[in-house]
Formats: structure tokens, sequence, C-alpha cells
């Protein structure tokens, strides 16, 4: 049975083309975010920006579920071989990457690069791509977990996603002190905990009717919440950590971004095969 994107059927792996699509999606929604942040002070660039920020959701969504539907049967005796796998998949595309980065920044502008430059690039903790990177290899060593989790102790389990969710909403009013780095793959961990729910139920069952409205009216109370605060209702400043407000409205847009992208599996051939990056 297909749940979306991808499923399993008498031990095979089976494919449609909504994941494809909502991959296509975010691509398109991450090249606006970035080409129009210099336009940022002019309103219709900042408004088409702002609602692109749901594509960085649907990326990392989309990562934990095609883990938890992948390796639902991963143990003891096979994780180790899964993590070199995937740190592999992503350490080696972005350690070649900084080969022509590098030398590249030092012919742009020859002050910037430093030991520190060096080190903080290698380390994959320098502003920039880094970050994502940097996040992509935490949620390699974490998604494991949360699996040997869930199969020996479901109430940790549910513990660990209830304080995610908690220290979401706590970041709404608080931020440490201490650098986000250091912390911030705990409430992007709400994510993983949702595409894990939607690899274990029909995806049918989780954008339902009623969840989709009543995320929706909680966004809408968080919002308010956040504009009598005196907080900005940019959702690109609450990224980094992300908190309730930039979450929810991530989650509103993975539920957003599928059904558009299963409307366009249906009704536009001619679409699907422009937005199927694969």
């Amino acid at each position: 049975r297909i749940f979306f994107g991808i499923g399993i059927l008498n031990g095979m792996e089976i494919k449609d083309r909504t994941l494809d699509i909502m991959k296509g999606l975010a691509i398109v929604g991450i090249i606006l975010i970035h080409g129009l942040g210099s336009y940022d002070r002019e309103t219709v660039p900042h408004i088409i920006s702002q609602l692109s920020e749901l594509s960085v959701p649907v990326f990392f969504f989309i990562s934990g579920y095609l883990f938890f539907i992948r390796h639902g049967d991963l143990d003891e005796n096979n994780v180790g071989m899964y993590i070199v796998k995937r740190l592999k998949r992503l350490l080696v595309p972005y350690y070649l990457f900084l080969l022509f980065y590098i030398p590249l920044t030092y012919v742009i502008n020859q002050s910037v690069v430093s030991v520190w430059f060096f080190v903080e690039n290698l380390m994959i903790s320098r502003n920039g791509i880094a970050w994502f990177v940097q996040l992509m290899v935490m949620f390699s060593l974490i998604m494991p977990c949360m699996l040997y989790l869930y199969k020996r102790s479901t109430t940790l389990y549910y513990i660990c996603a209830f304080a995610s969710i908690i220290f979401s909403v706590i970041l709404l009013i608080y931020t440490p002190a201490i650098n986000w780095r250091y912390y911030f793959f705990f409430p992007w961990s709400v994510i993983l905990f949702y595409s894990h729910v939607c690899a274990r139920r029909s995806i049918i069952t989780v954008f339902s009717r009623f969840f989709f409205c009543f995320i929706s009216i909680l966004f809408i109370l968080i919002m308010i919440f956040t504009f009598m605060n005196g907080q900005s209702m940019s959702l690109s400043l609450h990224k980094f950590p992300p908190d309730i407000y930039y979450l929810l409205y991530g989650i509103i847009g993975i539920g957003v971004v599928h059904g558009v992208s299963r409307m366009i599996v249906a009704k536009s051939e001619a679409l699907s095969r422009v937005f199927e990056f694969t």
C-alpha cells in the first residue's frame, strides 16, 4: 500500500510521483527564499519569501519519512552501517564543495579567509549552508535513536516527543544565551516525530480536515500571541532556532505541499514532469 510518495508492498518498495513533486516544489521555495532575500524590504518579494519558508520543513519531513519507511527494521546489528553510509552521502559532497568554495572565497575576498575560516568550514559550523548539513548529520544519529526508543519504550519515546514540542514553545518567549547550533536539533525534531507518525499511519488520516483545521487554528492563536508580545511576525526570524510559530507553519506547509503535489499528479502531466527532480 502506498501511503504517500513511497510505500512497501509484499516486501518490495513501490513509489508514486507525489514525493518527487514535493521535493521539486520545495527546491523552488528554497530558490525563492535566497533569491528574494536581497529584496526583503519590498512588500511583494518579502511576502513570497516568507510563504516559501515552508520549503525547509518539507525537506526535513521528507528525509524523516523516507528513513522511517525504508529503515523500520533497523536494529543494533545494522545501525552502524546505516550511519556510516548516510554520513558519507552527506559529508563527501560537502567537502567536495569546500574544495571549490574556499579558493573562490579567497579570490573574491582574501581578508575573509583565515585559519578560523578553515576550521569553521571543516567543522561544519560556519554560517551559510553549513547549518543545513550539520542538522542533517545530527538527524542521521537522532532518527535511529527515535526508532530504537519507539520499539523499546514507547513511554520514553512520547516523553521525548512532548519535550521537543514544549521546548519549541519556550523558544517563542525565551532564547538561551548559548549558540543555537548546540540545541537547534531538538526543536527541529518535532518535524521528525511528525514524519514518523505519517510513516506509521495512512497519510489520508494524518492530513485529515480535522487535523489540518486544528493545526491552522493553533497557528493563528500563536501568531496572535506573537504579535501581542511585540515580536516580529517574520517567519525567517523565528527559524534559528525554530520555535513553535515556525514549526506549526511548517506542518501546515507540509500538508499544503502534499495536497498540491497530489493535485499536480492527478491533473497535469506537464507540471508533474517539471517538478520531478529525480
